[in-house]
């Protein structure tokens, strides 16, 4: 068998052994570990330092008051990370499925809008009112996409609210999210940034925006759709030019309502 390639800076955590690969994609790479007798999950990130250090102190501070994600073992010099490298607890639980499970991961997500409203951008990135203009930030680099597909990304953007900005998560698929014992867990942070709050809120099923805000669910499910497209198109081109297509045919459905 071979031998697992594991990533450097492990003996920043004393007793940490790798068991085996959990994921590799383009953001980053995740292990399974043990910690001193306990399942632990070992990130290796591809952002930068600033970047990291923003959302390890962030979940740290959201944590603190109530809204949960992994709790993240500190190095044995007390720092969250070694480098690129920091691990965190594996967290038992399911995906949501039912309406009441969905109710508390609303509530949850609620609390982190709440919690975040003036909260410094990610380094590196912007948010999306910023893009109708700039080519480059986070994952986005417009400057690669065909003119036709820009065009179509700012389009579905251009209408919607832009305002209050906080911290949205940004990926809350149901494998993102574990329920458990009436507690709801956030994973996988590594996407979070400053923007909207409808770009998560459209993500949940059965939520509807309220009256003052002006604009349909469509409409916004549209503008998340262009997102996923411009941020995935560098790091993962088979699965945003699929999300382009959709995209296209998406904007004429809209357009009809």
């Amino acid at each position: 068998m071979p031998a697992i390639k594991q990533p450097q800076g492990l003996s920043a955590w004393p007793g940490l052994t790798v068991v085996g690969e959990i994921s590799s994609g383009p953001r980053q790479r995740l292990w399974r570990g043990d910690l001193s007798g306990r399942t632990v999950v070992v990130h290796e990130v591809l952002r930068t330092p600033e970047a990291l250090d923003w959302e390890l102190k962030l979940r740290a501070y959201l944590g603190a008051r109530g809204v949960l994600s992994p709790g993240i073992f500190p190095t044995a010099l007390g720092r969250l990370r070694d480098g690129r490298v920091y691990v965190e607890e594996f967290v038992e639980g399911a995906p949501p499925t039912s309406a009441g499970q969905y109710e508390l991961v609303a509530a949850t997500v609620n609390g982190l809008h709440r919690l975040t409203r003036g909260h410094p951008q990610r380094p590196g990135f912007l948010c999306i009112q910023e893009l109708l203009r700039a080519d480059r930030g986070g994952d986005i680099d417009l400057a690669l996409l065909p003119k036709a597909a820009v065009d179509l990304i700012r389009q579905a953007w251009t209408k919607l609210p832009f305002l209050p900005r906080v911290v949205v998560h940004s990926d809350l698929r149901p494998d993102n999210i574990r329920v458990r014992e009436r507690q709801c867990v956030l994973l996988d942070w590594d996407e979070a940034h400053v923007d909207p709050p409808w770009l998560d809120l459209v993500e949940l099923p059965n939520w509807e925006p309220p009256q003052n805000l002006d604009c349909s669910r469509p409409q916004l499910e549209l503008a998340a759709l262009a997102w996923e497209v411009a941020a995935c198109w560098r790091l993962e081109p088979a699965y945003s030019r699929e999300r382009l297509r959709q995209l296209r045919r998406r904007s004429l459905e809209v357009e009809r309502i």
